[in-house]
């Protein structure tokens, strides 16, 4: 009977202020993620770096995961009711993230990268080339799996 939107709405009356219960768009792609990525600005990339000095074979995996909660943010606060703070939504996001969900689905794409992008020679990525190797790596990694 009700559209999405108008459904939105009735379940954003219904709830008050409480957003515990905020359906979320978790749903994403490396298309996507990378894409977002190729475009993160200076402020952007330090939120997903959070606090590292540089993307390692060590710390890649959370920030990959950093990265795609921050796309998840920003497509949801695109879509959201129009009384849903930000926090809100990066509070579900985070409940989301435990789940440990996003790290599951990215496992191929960190495994693509490590065994594929950052080999022996190449110990790190500076936090100014993020971005754009990082996309351009997750481009990659869609365009081989479309090959096989």
């Amino acid at each position: 009977f009700f559209s999405s939107a108008d459904f939105k709405n009735i379940a954003c009356l219904i709830m008050g202020n409480d957003y515990s219960n905020l359906v979320l768009d978790t749903e994403w792609t490396p298309e996507q993620v990378s894409e977002f990525t190729i475009n993160l600005t200076e402020e952007q990339t330090k939120i997903v770096l959070d606090k590292e000095t540089k993307v390692s074979k060590q710390n890649l995996e959370t920030i990959l995961e950093n990265t795609v909660c921050l796309y998840l943010l920003n497509a949801n606060m695109k879509n959201k009711p129009k009384d849903v703070k930000v926090e809100a939504v990066k509070a579900n996001l985070d409940k989301h993230k435990k789940t440990g969900e996003i790290r599951q689905t990215m496992q191929p794409i960190l495994k693509f990268i490590l065994e594929n992008k950052m080999d022996a020679n190449q110990e790190h990525i500076e936090p100014v080339d993020f971005p754009s190797v990082i996309g351009t790596w997750m481009q990659q990694y869609k365009s081989t799996m479309n090959i096989l």
